[in-house]
């Protein structure tokens, strides 16, 4: 096998930041402001709203190019 095989996700990341008593800090780039899996056959992108759900300390969004922004 090569490259990444596995990747844990952001739920595991929060209890094991937590144990350290570290903040966790998620990108989701330009963001999605719904589940994009269900509007159409993409896949799916996390929402902010996903990630706050998980308990991220600080998500980073840039929706200006989402909507058609500079």
């Amino acid at each position: 096998m090569e490259g990444f095989v596995a990747e844990p996700s952001m739920a595991e990341l929060v209890a094991l930041a937590r144990e350290f008593d570290l903040p966790v800090v998620e990108d989701l780039g330009s963001g999605a402001m719904v589940a994009t899996d269900l509007l159409a056959p993409l896949e799916h992108e996390p929402t902010t709203a996903e990630a706050l759900a998980d308990e991220v300390d600080l998500v980073c969004v840039s929706e200006d190019e989402l909507f058609g922004g500079p």
